[in-house]
Formats: C-alpha cells, structure tokens, sequence
C-alpha cells in the first residue's frame, strides 16, 4: 500500500498524453523506430545514473529487463521467450536499441498507449527490481519533477484539492478542499464532483487529464462547476491558482476549519500530535504548536508517525535537532563509505516532557529516522510495528536536457550505538532499520480503519458524529505515559 502522500502526489502529477494521428504502415513503422531510439537513449542514461549514485544498484541488465516486461505487459504483448537471454547479452546502448526496437509496440494497437505513456511506463518499470521498499527510487517525467520539487519545498500551486474517480457518477470527485486553499475558499466541500472546468464537461474524462485542466501558473483564474452526489444542482466556484498552504501537524480531532483538538481523553493530561510528512516547514509548526499545548495543560505528548512520509533529509534532522537536547543524531554514509554526521543543539521542544513515538509497517523512511533518533537518545519510547522501509537516504537527481529526473537511494543512516539497547534492537539497527521499544500488532481492517479516520480529520467537514476506531498501538502509548506520570506524581510526593 503506498501512503497517503504519495498517493496524494500521484493524484496531482500527469504525464503529457498526445494522441497520434493515423499513419501509412511504413511511416508507422518509422514512427515507431524513431520512438524506441529515443526510449533507449533515456533508458542508459536512467540506468547510469542508477549504477553511478544509488547506494544498491542492480546489475544494469536487470534493470532492462524489468523495463521491457512493464513494457510489454502493458501493451498487453508476450514477451519474446528468450527475452531474459537477450537483455543479458545487452553490453552497450546500441544493442539495447536494436532489442527495444523490435518489441516497441507499434501505434496501430489500441491498447499500447500513446508514445510518451509507454516510455513512462518503460522508464519506471525499471525500478521494479525493488517494489518491496515503500522509499523505492523511480522515474519523475519533467511535470512530475517540477510538482514534485514544489510539493516538497512547500510551494506547490494549484487549487488545493484532494480527488479521486468516482467510476458510478464518471466524474472526478473532491475527496478534501484543503483548508485555506483557493478551492476551499470559493465553496468547495467534500464529496463534489467536478462537472465542468472553465466551461469543459469533464464527465468520462481521466483523472490525470482533470488535473491537467485544474493546474495553472500562480495568480491564474479557473473555474470549476460542481454538484453533490445525487443532486442535479450545480454550484460555480471561480478561483485563483495560489500556493497550497499544506501543514503537516495535526491534532487529534478536528474542531473548525483552522482548528484541532489535541486531547485524546478530556480528563487526560496526555497530548496527541500527528504528522502525516517530515517537510520543510515542520519543525516551525511544531515551535508554534508546543506553548499552546503547555498552556493547555499537556503534561506528556505522543507523537503519532505512523503514516508520516518525506523524502529529504535535511528536513527530518531539522525535526529530530528540534526534538533532541543535543549529541549525535546519526552518521549517514554513502556509496564510496564516506561517513557525515548530523548533531542536533540544545535548544530542545517538548523538555521534560515523556513522549511516546508510534510507528508502523508504513511509516516512511525520514520518519523512522527521526524515529530511531528519539529511541537512541532515550528521548522516546517507540511502539508499534516495524516500519517496513530502511533507514535511507534519497536525492532527486535530474536527467540531461530537462528530460525528467529520478529519486535515487543514496545513502543509509548509521545509528548511534545505544547501551540499554537489546539484541533484537541491535540486529535491527545493524540492518538499518528501527526496532520498537514496544511491538504491537494490529490487524490489517484495524489498520484502514485508524488511517480513514485520521484522513477524515484533515477534511475541513469531518463527519460530526464520528467516533474513533479501536486503536491497540495509542492505547498502549497511553498506558506508558500514564506509568510514567504515576511515577513522577510519586516522586514530587516525596
């Protein structure tokens, strides 16, 4: 399952489809040949970039051959039965060309797919050699990338929604109208369907070309025309594209539209905070956050990461500096083993306060780095179930010719030796992965049910009446928190 963020990035990334208009069979023939030259061009310079910087390349004829298979699977053509023989005599980019120009799908099938789609499909079949890593490296068009750099650096444009297909009504519809956003602010709600944009019936028309429609330079105007399901009537929401304000620290219950709740119990003195990625602006929002939360009477905090993601580094030691009274965070080392460290200063949030970290199977890998931080400093207790990714580094580096870029793994996250820890907990850091203090389970129906639920909250309408599902890993975050006041109100007794 991949997480809600980057879910929600393919939801607002699109690869450029241009539709082919019909051709004689020799200058189809020729069309094709021209295309699967310039594939195969693309192709070697993906996987030198792979072979050069990535911490764990596969052998390159590995990585071809997933590529052709995604391919050809996606043409819905066999593959030739030596194909695997084949790519493994591939030794040199004119080889591969004269290969992939003989199963390049040719344009009078149906359902191969306009050109720039297959070779998106063929340029991201190539990581496949790695689908068991939530933090895989792939392959970003140059749309994707810019979006992708946006997003991350916090400054991504557009109306600010969330969507999804809604296949019974054939329309897209709006699954959150973040709040403050442009689409928000003109009477978006959850649940609409997209009727129209700037006059354009967007009935039966692909989710990626709803979004094509939707996106825009900063300070341009669109307008949308929406309606409730079930309901025949329309509403027009005129717009102007701006930055997203997206925020990545959230309380536990929604309670108005620039508001949270961070109280799990109302009689508990024990504070909930979520994130849902390590970003840029995280650390500040937490700075603004803690006073309000002491000044509300927070005597312990847990710190839900569990569906936390995030891709740059620097980001999640800016979080684990800000949560860390000083020392080494970790050291991260390349591929040539060269070694840097991270220290975090003394300027500390949260002091003095207990803290238990909640993880899971899908908490990414800047996240659990923060994570393991908290665990080696003793900072935290962690508890949940062990974050499937590894403990890695990932970069954007950007193909030639503005042709795209790819998110490679370049490095992975040596931990500090930690005294207390157990041999479990040692064999886990040594793997480059985190360990909970505290292991718990939760089936996987329980699972969807806590994601639904914290996605819910971050609607600017969530349901009323909504009660939170059975939560066994916040209960047992509770419990230890509740020992450790006991202790302390104990010991300010003597």
């Amino acid at each position: 399952m991949k997480s809600r963020n980057l879910a929600w990035f393919a939801a607002v990334i699109f690869s450029l489809v241009v539709a082919l208009t019909s051709l004689p069979a020799a200058d189809k023939d020729d069309e094709a040949n021209s295309a699967a030259i310039a594939a195969a061009r693309q192709v070697w310079t993906i996987t030198d970039l792979v072979l050069e910087q990535d911490i764990d390349p596969p052998a390159r004829q590995q990585m071809l051959l997933h590529g052709l298979k995604s391919l050809l699977r996606q043409a819905k053509k066999n593959a030739p039965a030596n194909l695997a023989e084949r790519v493994s005599a591939v030794t040199s980019l004119e080889q591969f060309t004269a290969l992939l120009a003989e199963v390049w799908p040719l344009e009078d099938r149906r359902d191969a797919g306009p050109t720039d789609q297959r070779e998106h499909i063929l340029f991201n079949g190539l990581f496949a050699w790695q689908t068991e890593n939530p933090d895989r490296a792939f392959y970003l068009s140059p749309q994707e990338a810019k979006r992708y750099e946006m997003i991350a650096g916090n400054r991504y444009v557009g109306t600010g929604i969330q969507i999804r297909k809604n296949d019974k009504e054939k329309l897209t519809q709006i699954v959150i109208p973040f709040p403050g956003g442009p689409a928000r602010k003109a009477g978006a709600r959850p649940g609409d369907l997209i009727v129209e944009v700037d006059g354009k019936s967007m009935e039966g028309v692909p989710l990626l070309k709803v979004v094509e429609h939707l996106q825009g330079e900063e300070g341009t105007k669109v307008s949308m025309t929406v309606r409730q399901p079930g309901e025949t009537k329309t509403r027009q929401l005129p717009m102007v594209r701006s930055v997203i304000p997206f925020t990545s620290v959230h309380g536990y219950r929604r309670t108005g539209e620039e508001s949270w709740s961070f109280s799990i119990a109302p009689s508990s003195a024990i504070r909930y905070l979520s994130l849902d990625e390590i970003k840029i602006s995280t650390l500040l929002e937490l700075r603004k956050i803690e006073p309000m939360l002491r000044a509300d009477g927070m005597k312990a905090l847990v710190l839900d990461l569990r569906f936390a993601r995030g891709d740059d580094l620097r980001h999640a030691a800016l979080v684990a500096d800000g949560l860390i009274d000083g020392g080494i965070l970790w050291r991260v080392r390349d591929r040539l083993g060269r070694t840097k460290e991270y220290k975090a200063d003394r300027d500390c949030l949260f002091r003095d306060i207990p803290m238990v970290v909640l993880v899971g199977e899908y908490t990414g890998s800047m996240a659990a780095i923060v994570a393991a931080a908290l665990q080696d400093h003793g900072r935290a207790e962690i508890v949940g179930d062990m974050p499937k990714t590894e403990l890695m580094v990932t970069s954007l580096v950007h193909l030639p010719e503005e042709s795209g870029a790819v998110l490679l793994r370049t490095g992975r996250v040596e931990r500090i030796e930690r005294p207390d820890a157990t041999k479990q907990q040692r064999l886990a850091a040594t793997a480059h992965r985190l360990l909970p203090n505290y292991v718990v389970a939760i089936e996987r129906k329980n699972h969807i049910a806590i994601e639904e639920w914290m996605r819910q909250q971050e609607s600017p309408e969530p349901k009323a009446d909504a009660k939170p599902p059975s939560d066994p890993q916040l209960e047992k975050a509770i419990a230890l928190l509740g020992e450790a006041l006991e202790k302390s109100d104990k010991k300010d007794d003597k």
